[in-house]
């Protein structure tokens, strides 16, 4: 049996949340069929939130909502305090908005204030990101957002496996789009949601997941395992206002105990057809299991020390005529049983109130990996503004406006980039690439029509050579291949993170680090020539791969196979083990 092969029904969506609850704490992959939806899914509704903040701060919803999601973490006091703050400004002028006020908040030690240092942080970043809305495509924006909050890494802590591929799901979206404002982004987005209200969330990447749906979603399927979720659920109280043949309608005036005759008549009538319908979704729901049915639900201790149910199916299920639960003796140890019911087994465990699960946790597979197995501490010198690597990439970024030169220049590094966006998101030479190469390298800040035109085939000849390359075969017949694999690490007291740009399985069940080079080598220059040229640079390639190999040991207890694949060697593609 897989996970694919179990489903949980469930009356009603209200009790999905506990399953889901639980498998994100196990570890286990499941999917909610017709659930929230996607667009509800907290994660989400906070990215949403966040991108209208940064098109327009003055959206006073939209940036509550932002300042009070786990990417920036302001408490409920400090979005009062927000508040007052506003209201302290304008006795002394015009009203203001939130954002105006946010802007107008003292440095910390001027001012006590609760989550006032969150405050000041939300808003360094949201300036940041406001000055890049409209120049940007939005799934750069998106990606951008993601890694200044570190949302993903809040994700990963928390063990919410599902909503880092819902977050994947949007970032995907935002890049089919092909979109710039955010505006435009957002009207897409509600077109999709009227095209259908609850559309699906991600799903694991084998499809392998436990499926959660409502018993009326499962007709018509069918599943080896399946599990009653919610047996204690209770049918809908009986309405005030009742329409009954023949007494027509019926009125509960709820005044006093004494209630009209024709109203009890006609209450007595519904809950007769409501227990008929609680019978028929029993059976619907039943007969869904193929090999399994597994009914879970609660008894009561009654003050006489037996066990009994009172609500829902679990009620019918315990009585006399069926299982015979109603009027055992409560023990506090773990009690197992069976019954014959119309020739048919059903075995019984009740466990006491102070029974504590073991955990048998899946181990992670490498499809999922994103993350050290056992995730690190969200230590603070990995991230800090001052570290050398976090201020090479603010000053990367305030260069991405201003890439000029003679005609048909493009850098270097926008080569790199654009070959690593490609592989890793699986976009390759064919029908639409130059069209989203050409956006990808605008975002970048590179307009010279001749030097994106240079950079664009220069691309491609360099994707279109890998393709013909014994790698690329090996590599997409892997059913474990990752790409832009995050990692931090800590040595010899040092903080060291970066990304893996390929990690696979091969053929042998060996895991092979790949790191592509997209420089060009000339004739005239050695491999070894060249990598001490890029040494003096502080480009040490070996140790890079090291590092990495050192890191996915740490992952999968295993130390890996490292190759440096140069796609631009003497014209073609030369590679490096390490």
């Amino acid at each position: 049996l897989q996970y694919g092969d179990i489903a949980i029904l469930c009356r009603g969506t209200r009790s999905f949340a506990y399953y889901e609850n639980a498998f994100d704490e196990m570890g286990i992959p499941y999917i909610t069929v017709a659930g929230r939806g996607f667009y509800l899914r907290p994660e989400i509704r906070d990215l949403l939130n966040l991108l209208t903040a940064i098109a327009d701060p003055h959206d006073d919803l939209a940036l509550a909502g932002a300042l009070r999601s786990p990417a920036f973490a302001v408490s409920d006091a400090g979005l009062y305090g927000l508040s007052l703050f506003r209201e302290e400004c304008a006795q002394q002028g015009p009203s203001l908005t939130l954002w105006e006020a946010l802007a107008l908040l003292p440095p910390e030690e001027d001012k006590p204030f609760p989550s006032l240092s969150q405050l000041l942080r939300a808003r360094q970043i949201l300036s940041e990101l406001h000055s890049y809305s409209g120049r940007v495509p939005v799934a750069q924006l998106l990606k951008r957002l993601l890694d200044v909050t570190h949302y993903r890494a809040i994700l990963v802590q928390a063990g919410l496996t599902r909503a880092l591929r819902n977050v994947d799901k949007l970032l995907s979206d935002a890049h089919t789009s092909g979109l710039i404002r955010v505006g435009d982004f957002l009207e897409y987005l509600q077109q999709l949601r009227d095209i259908s209200a609850r559309e699906g969330e991600a799903r694991a990447e084998d499809e392998q997941a436990v499926q959660i749906m409502t018993i009326h979603a499962a007709k018509g399927l069918e599943f080896p395992i399946v599990v009653l979720g919610d047996l204690n659920a209770s049918s809908p109280s009986v309405s005030r206002v009742l329409f009954a043949h023949p007494w027509g309608m019926a009125i509960n005036p709820q005044r006093n105990e004494s209630l009209p005759l024709h109203y009890i008549l006609a209450a007595e009538e519904e809950k007769d057809k409501e227990e008929e319908e609680n019978k028929r979704l029993f059976y619907v729901a039943a007969t869904r299991a193929q090999e399994k049915l597994v009914l879970n639900g609660n008894l009561t201790i009654t003050s006489k020390g037996t066990l009994t149910a009172r609500d829902g199916w679990m009620k019918l299920l315990a009585s006399l005529e069926v299982l015979a639960l109603t009027g055992l003796p409560y023990e506090e140890e773990i009690k197992r049983f069976s019954r014959t019911l119309d020739g048919v087994p059903f075995h019984i465990t009740i466990y006491p109130p102070t029974y504590q699960p073991q955990k048998h946790i899946k181990p992670q597979k490498a499809t999922e990996l994103s993350c050290p197995s056992t995730p690190l501490p969200l230590l603070a010198p990995i991230y800090t503004p001052s570290t050398h690597e976090d201020e090479k990439e603010k000053q990367s970024q305030r260069q991405v406006f201003r890439i000029v030169g003679k005609r048909g220049y493009y850098p270097a590094w926008l080569l790199g980039q654009l070959v690593h966006e490609a592989l890793a998101s699986g976009i390759l030479p064919g029908e639409g690439f130059a069209r989203w190469a050409r956006e990808m390298v605008q975002g970048y800040g590179l307009f010279e029509e001749r030097g994106i035109e240079r950079l664009v085939q220069k691309a491609e000849q360099l994707l279109r050579r890998f393709q013909r390359h014994p790698l690329y075969r090996e590599m997409l017949q892997s059913q474990h291949l990752l790409w832009e694999v995050p990692f931090a690490l800590q040595i010899e007291k040092r903080p060291s993170y970066g990304r893996i740009d390929a990690l696979y399985r091969d053929s042998k069940g060996k895991w092979q680090v790949i790191e592509f080079k997209t420089d060009s080598i000339r004739r005239s220059t050695s491999l070894e020539e060249y990598l001490q040229l890029s040494a003096l640079r502080g480009l040490d390639y070996k140790k890079q791969l090291q590092l990495y190999q050192r890191a996915v040991a740490r992952w999968l207890g295993e130390r890996p196979q490292a190759k440096l694949v140069f796609l631009d060697f003497h014209g073609q593609i030369h590679m490096l083990e390490e």
